[in-house]
């Protein structure tokens, strides 16, 4: 059932699952736009790995 809460964590830290963080910064990058990203985790590890890798990109 769609949106049913299974109690099964799904996810990973950014960069190492399969979005290419990389080619999404870049195209980012070009905006004209001012652009937040938000990321949400599992685990406060995630939560700072994430922020790590994606502060290297930007």
């Amino acid at each position: 059932e769609r949106g049913k809460v299974t109690g099964t964590p799904v996810g990973c830290a950014c960069g190492d699952g399969v979005v290419d963080w990389k080619r999404v910064i870049e195209i980012i990058k070009t905006s004209e736009k001012e652009v937040v990203l938000s990321v949400e985790c599992g685990t406060v590890p995630d939560a700072v790995k994430s922020f790590e890798y994606l502060s290297k990109l930007l």
